[in-house]
């Protein structure tokens, strides 16, 4: 979510400073006309001053390139850099947002499975991870829209309330395309358990995968996080 937000800011800036680079080199141009008689027959001068301000204008123009370019190059990687810091506690009932970074990994993040089922005092539903365990944040929507890249959509998925899980650096390569077909990937429709309505998965781009748990209710929930294998845990009150 964060890196998304992030790229309009630094295209914005990038504009800015490339707008503020041109206007430079406009000024820098008059100033050198100025300093001529615009009276005065086409002279060695003026070639001179002409061909000093082509000179300066190729680097300027340069300049501007390169730092549009680059400003382009560090929005594009800021999904693999972007973390959502670590909020709310584990293990513990609570209806606000919860979030948390991991330690560094080489290995890449597969979403392998989401489980759903009924327990005693609690709904229960699971994500099972290959390879590292992502950075997340889970929290529960304001409304009952959703703002995808593709803009903003209605949540459809059944529920009086959404819990938005965002999981993050998850990779979007042909094996996870191959798990999420799978069948049995997620649990499908309503689930009609007493708090856990339904579960969805909402979008997967540039290594954020968005899923929306609907809920009867604004119930407490508690995330756990399990290893061995890799396991993200939620649960909601009855």
């Amino acid at each position: 979510m964060l890196c998304r937000r992030c790229q309009p800011f630094i295209r914005w800036s990038a504009d800015i400073l490339v707008r503020k680079a041109r206007a430079a080199r406009s000024d820098f141009a008059l100033r050198a006309h100025a300093g001529r008689d615009a009276r005065a027959p086409f002279s060695s001068y003026s070639l001179t001053r002409e061909v000093e301000l082509r000179q300066t204008r190729a680097p300027m123009k340069r300049f501007g390139q390169f730092l549009l370019a680059t400003l382009y190059i560090l929005a594009a990687t800021l999904p693999a850099a972007a973390q959502f810091g670590n909020v709310g506690k584990l293990d513990t009932w609570t209806v606000k947002p919860v979030s948390r970074d991991q330690e560094p990994s080489s290995e890449n993040t597969y979403v392998k499975t989401v489980r759903a089922a009924k327990q005693k005092d609690f709904d229960r539903f699971v994500f099972e991870f290959e390879g590292a365990f992502p950075h997340y944040r889970i929290e529960y929507s304001k409304s009952r829209f959703y703002d995808s890249e593709g803009g903003r959509r209605r949540i459809r998925t059944p529920g009086r309330a959404f819990l938005m899980i965002s999981l993050l650096q998850v990779s979007a390569d042909d094996k996870q395309v191959g798990l999420l077909q799978a069948k049995g990937f997620l649990p499908k429709g309503n689930l009609r358990m007493p708090s856990l309505w339904s579960i969805d998965d909402l979008e997967l781009f540039e290594g954020v995968y968005d899923f929306v748990a609907g809920v009867s209710a604004r119930k407490a929930f508690r995330v756990t996080e399990l290893r061995n294998p890799s396991r993200l845990v939620i649960d909601f009150q009855h």
